[in-house]
């Protein structure tokens, strides 16, 4: 899933998260008709947020005083408050610290059983926003990792992990989770330091002249006369200034495009207008003026206005102010892609039992063979401590081994629970599942019956047939009683493997023992 970091003046295409500072902003969204989930992350003390407890918000909280208020505030909504447990894993801003943690968790689990109260994720922030292969991110990743597991272990199921923001979203995928917030992503502006990944930037500022003169040289130009005119030159003046969002400190450097033409932005950039140095030509008024935008017609971008003022790309574009009016232009939609008919088939393989490696074979083999012109293939692996883990949604075509499946559907660290629960989507939406499983728990009728509770359709036996196919005594018998002609066997118990005399005249030898209720691949010893 991904986030968009949004304030009011911003929009999100795509996104199924929104993501903003206060509760009264998301009550403006609300009112909006924003009807995606919001999480709104800072809340003042004292402050009142039943309402958007009712309007289906979710909060962050950091200690056990947060946890209170909103737990007041829920009470008087009547609804539970859903909240977001926010962790400290290094940047020393905002979230519990790692000692005073557990104490939030207490808290968290006393108001959960209250019924005030659902934790719905955990989260952090990064300390290298602009540099997500830095040496500390496999830190926090661990200490977030630690935080997510004790919240688990104290009785919290948190569905939504994040910690990724844009940068992270585009280069460490180990920082993913279940959401990635998108905040300078949105705009198109690459946040990754030293690469590109191929990011257009989606906004312009611009305004239109409105008045053009001519000067003398030696004219100071604007406050404090910091600009003198060296020559002859004509002025334009823009009606945009830093209570616009041109920062005041690019004023010795900044350029807008006027005219098609990049023109010198001529002494202090005021609060609400700035004069251009448009040179011999005294422009029209009404001539456009491009402040910034995505750089293709020679106009200055947001990282270069960033580089001005000495700061960043993301201080240049929020700092656009409410009085700018916005116009939203959308990109006319490309050609909608061919519908996906193939089959969509799950293959469930691994499993607690003796027989994990045996079912990752033999799932390697079913992955490998299955048509992709018919089929899209997802592996899911079920580990020996019972973690349900999915692998890609459309795995590709190949041969593979059963270190091949395990690699690419590496354990989460998940309760069997709470990766059940992740996992339940990917089974649901599947046309088919193939259980690829050996032994108790996949052949016994136990992830058949799970599948059928799901109204999940699977390929092989159903839940009785398993279940009877899985004791080799007791199909016999069955088969045996209806005629069917069946080899000849007995049933030692307790007998450690050894046959009597009289089993051994009436079957003859070799023979060969197995488990009754296990795989063959178990264990199976041959007697002379």
């Amino acid at each position: 899933m991904s986030e968009a970091v949004v304030d009011l003046s911003a929009i999100a295409h795509g996104a199924t998260w929104l993501g903003v500072t206060s509760s009264p902003e998301t009550l403006k969204l609300r009112e909006a008709g924003i009807t995606a989930p919001i999480l709104a992350w800072m809340r003042l003390p004292g402050e009142d947020v039943t309402e958007a407890l009712r309007r289906d918000v979710d909060l962050s909280a950091s200690s056990p005083g947060h946890l209170a208020g909103i737990a007041a505030c829920a009470e008087k909504a009547g609804v539970p408050g859903i909240v977001h447990l926010k962790v400290d894993t290094g940047l020393e801003r905002n979230g519990a610290d790692p000692a005073d943690w557990p104490q939030l968790l207490e808290s968290a689990v006393d108001f959960e059983r209250q019924g005030l109260l659902r934790v719905r994720g955990v989260w952090s922030h990064l300390v290298h926003p602009d540099d997500p292969r830095h040496a500390s991110v496999p830190r926090q990743r661990d200490a977030f990792d630690t935080a997510v597991a004790q919240a688990r272990a104290a009785g919290l199921h948190p569905e939504v992990l994040h910690l990724a923001n844009s940068a992270a979203a585009l280069a460490a995928p180990g920082t993913h989770y279940d959401l990635v917030r998108a905040g300078i992503g949105l705009y198109g502006v690459e946040s990754v330091r030293g690469e590109s990944f191929g990011l257009r930037p989606a906004m312009t500022l611009r305004g239109r002249v409105i008045m053009s003169r001519r000067v003398d040289a030696g004219t100071g130009v604007s406050y404090g006369h910091d600009y003198v005119a060296e020559r002859p030159t004509a002025l334009a003046l823009v009606p945009l200034g830093f209570a616009d969002g041109l920062p005041f400190r690019a004023s010795a450097s900044a350029e807008i495009l006027v005219g098609g033409v990049r023109r010198r932005v001529a002494g202090r950039i005021a609060m609400d207008q700035c004069v251009v140095d448009t040179g011999n030509e005294q422009v029209a008024i009404g001539e456009d003026a491009v402040v910034l935008g995505p750089g293709d017609h020679g106009e200055p971008t947001a990282v270069e206005w960033a580089e001005w003022a000495g700061t960043v790309p993301h201080e240049i574009l929020t700092g656009v102010g409410p009085r700018v009016p916005r116009r939203y232009l959308h990109a006319e939609a490309p050609p909608a892609a061919p519908r996906d008919t193939r089959i969509r088939v799950v293959v469930l393989f691994g499993g607690p039992g003796g027989e994990h490696e045996v079912s990752c074979a033999s799932a390697a083999g079913i992955v490998g063979e299955l048509d992709r012109s018919r089929y899209a293939v997802q592996p899911v692996r079920i580990t020996r401590a019972r973690e349900w883990v999915p692998g890609p949604a459309d795995f590709a075509q190949g041969a593979y081994t059963a270190e091949d499946l395990t690699e690419v559907t590496p354990s989460r660290g998940m309760s069997a629970g709470d990766s059940l629960r992740s996992v339940l989507p990917h089974l649901a939406t599947a046309d088919a599942v193939i259980p690829s499983l050996h032994g108790p728990f996949g052949e016994d009728g136990t992830v058949q019956g799970l599948l059928e509770a799901a109204n999940v359709t699977y390929v092989g036996n159903g839940v009785s047939a398993s279940t009877i196919a899985m004791d080799k005594d007791a199909t016999k018998r069955i088969l045996h009683s209806v005629g069917l002609p069946v080899a000849d066997w007995a049933l030692l118990r307790g007998r450690g493997g050894a046959l009597s005399e009289a089993e051994r005249l009436r079957l003859g030898l070799p023979a060969f023992v197995k488990p009754a209720r296990a795989g063959s691949a178990r264990t199976t010893s041959g007697s002379q």
